[in-house]
C-alpha cells in the first residue's frame, strides 16, 4: 500500500505541476494586422516654348529669337523631388553659318553653353518654380549660303537629385 500512496501522491504533484504550469507560465500568442500606403514622388518638369519657326530663312531673317520657359508644375500638380535639368542646342550641321547663344530672362545673364549645354540647373521640390529662358540666333558674317533644311533642337535633360540623409 505504501507503493499505491508514493504513485497516488507523486500522480497528484504531477497534476498540480501540468495546472501550474499552465497558469504560472504564461503562454504568449500576438498578432497584428495592418495596412501602409504607399506612394512615388512626382518628378514634373515642362517646357513651354514658341512655336516651331518652320519658314524659308535667310541672311535678313537674323537675329532671331527663341522663347521657352521651364516649370516644376502642370494645373494643380507640382514637383515633389528635387531636379536638376540641362538644356541642350543641338545643331544639324556642322558648318553652321549663325551664332547662337542662351539668355538667362530671371537673372539677366547670358548662359555659357559648352558643346551646345548648359551647367545643371536646380528645381526645389514642392515650392512652384519658372524660369524663363531666350534662344537668340544671329549670322556669323561668313560668306557662306544658308544650308536647305537645318535643325535646331531644343533639349531640356533632367536628373532627379538625391536625398541626403
Amino acid at each position: 500500500m505504501k507503493k499505491s500512496k508514493k504513485d497516488f501522491v507523486i500522480i497528484i504533484i504531477s497534476i498540480v505541476v501540468l495546472f501550474i504550469n499552465n497558469v504560472a507560465i504564461s503562454k504568449y500568442d500576438y498578432s497584428a494586422a495592418g495596412k501602409a500606403q504607399v506612394g512615388i514622388a512626382k518628378a514634373i518638369i515642362r517646357l513651354e516654348k514658341d512655336e516651331i519657326i518652320q519658314k524659308q530663312i535667310d541672311q535678313n531673317s537674323f537675329p532671331i529669337e527663341y522663347n521657352f520657359t521651364i516649370h516644376n508644375f502642370d494645373k494643380d500638380k507640382i514637383n515633389e523631388v528635387d531636379l536638376s535639368y540641362v538644356i541642350q542646342i543641338d545643331v544639324s550641321t556642322e558648318d553652321f553659318p549663325v551664332s547662337y547663344f542662351l539668355f538667362d530672362c530671371e537673372n539677366n545673364t547670358e548662359m555659357q553653353l559648352v558643346e551646345g549645354k548648359t551647367n545643371p540647373i536646380n528645381l526645389k521640390k514642392l515650392e512652384q518654380q519658372s524660369r524663363h529662358f531666350k534662344l537668340y540666333l544671329q549670322w556669323r558674317e561668313i560668306d557662306q549660303p544658308l544650308a536647305e533644311n537645318i535643325e535646331i533642337k531644343l533639349k531640356l535633360n533632367a536628373i532627379q537629385n538625391k536625398e541626403e540623409k
